[in-house]
């Protein structure tokens, strides 16, 4: 922590950095707010009675981003800065409940406990996402809103390389490694506002070593597991599922329908007549069925895409352009074949065996009954065992 007479020194290097004249100086009230189950602290920058600002900060930051603004504009309006559950000097999250919902919940308990009436929010990136969901909700009883670093659509590269660096060792020496590898990150920084800062971000452990304050549990441990599970629907749901139905509906078909044929002589007539069954019955069967399960595939993969969507922006109350620009930012060319070249496979394995099952049925109409069951069964298993093969297979091409 900064002594008095260290934030004063350090907001006066910050303002001169920025080619600011600074108000007189006065430091923040430091107070905390219990919402709903959580211990908030924040900073009351004054003037109460002026027109309420909130200020929310981003992801593996505190309140204390916003210090220079807020001493800048306090005396024009009552600047206050939150921070967010598992940030700065708030509580952590005991069940690392840091969902969307969660943080918005806490913006309106905290408007509402300290009875701000039509607050401008400003949100600085995970902040932003807090400050438009409550806008969402609140859009009639605000006087504003105002983003930075942060849009409805974002971009994943930038967000994945912050996410990166804050995955980081959490623990470390001394507060010059935090400074070192701050500076291998952002080279532009100043040495001396840097440190200051980032001690505002920092504690010291019992054995002597500093660690972030943000909860490490904020973030999923394994994102890039998270973020795969996205692609599950082209990569692997959109053509099993769909082939696993299509077996039911067609492999039992075809199998029904060849194998009556059988138990009728049908198919020794055909041969008697020196026409071939396969070339005739099952070569049209397994091309057709290839062509369905491939487009019906892309169907499957489209609405199971389109229903995420929905269960977004309804259940959710999220923005539906950051969700559908994620989802398609989150594939690669290798995904999308993976999810078209399965389908192929699938096709020529349903349409063969319930054409191998109708062909060879013996034993009248319960014959038929056996070969359609066995069909689908078969099918559906080799379905799901190929699908592990061409998975395993396509992996190592493309890793």
């Amino acid at each position: 922590m900064l002594s008095p007479s260290e934030q004063i020194d350090h907001l006066k290097l910050s303002a001169e950095h920025a080619g600011l004249t600074l108000p007189a100086v006065e430091l923040p009230e430091s107070h905390h707010l219990v919402v709903g189950r959580m211990r908030l602290h924040y900073l009351d920058w004054g003037v109460k009675g002026r027109h309420p600002i909130l200020f929310l900060h981003g992801g593996g930051l505190n309140a204390h981003t916003w210090d220079l603004v807020c001493l800048m504009l306090r005396h024009r309006y009552h600047c206050l800065a939150l921070d967010q559950r598992g940030h700065g000097d708030s509580e952590w999250e005991p069940t690392a409940d840091y969902r969307f919902d969660a943080q918005v919940a806490d913006v309106e308990g905290f408007i509402e406990k300290l009875k701000l009436e039509r607050p401008l929010l400003v949100g600085h990136s995970m902040g932003g996402f807090a400050a438009m969901g409550y806008a969402i909700r609140h859009a009639a009883s605000m006087a504003g809103l105002v983003l930075v670093d942060i849009a409805p659509e974002i971009s994943m590269q930038g967000s994945l390389k912050i996410r990166d660096f804050i995955k980081m060792d959490r623990e470390m020496d001394s507060v010059e490694d935090f400074v070192e590898r701050a500076l291998k990150f952002n080279p532009m920084r100043n040495r001396q506002l840097l440190r200051r800062s980032l001690l505002h971000n920092l504690r010291q452990l019992p054995n002597g070593r500093w660690a972030w304050k943000h909860d490490p549990n904020r973030m999923p441990q394994n994102f890039e597991h998270e973020r795969d599970e996205r692609k599950t629907m082209i990569m692997e749901l959109g053509p099993v599922l769909t082939g696993v139905m299509v077996s039911g509906r067609n492999a039992s078909s075809m199998a029904s329908e060849l194998g009556s044929m059988v138990v009728t002589e049908q198919i020794d007539a055909m041969r008697a007549l020196g026409v071939d069954p396969l070339r005739k019955l099952v070569t049209p069967r397994i091309f057709a069925t290839i062509a369905t399960l491939f487009f019906l595939t892309i169907v499957a993969d489209a609405c199971g895409i389109l229903g995420g969507g929905a269960v977004t922006v309804l259940m959710n109350h999220q923005n539906g352009t950051q969700y559908f620009n994620m989802a398609w930012e989150h594939l690669r060319n290798p995904d999308i074949v993976q999810g078209l070249v399965k389908p192929i496979f699938f096709g020529y394995i349903l349409s063969s065996i319930g054409c191998f099952y109708g062909l060879r049925t013996s034993g009248g109409t319960q014959g038929v009954g056996r070969s359609t069951i066995q069909a689908v069964v078969t099918s559906s298993v080799l379905i799901i065992f190929v699908d592990f093969l061409i998975t395993h297979v396509l992996l190592t091409i493309f890793g």
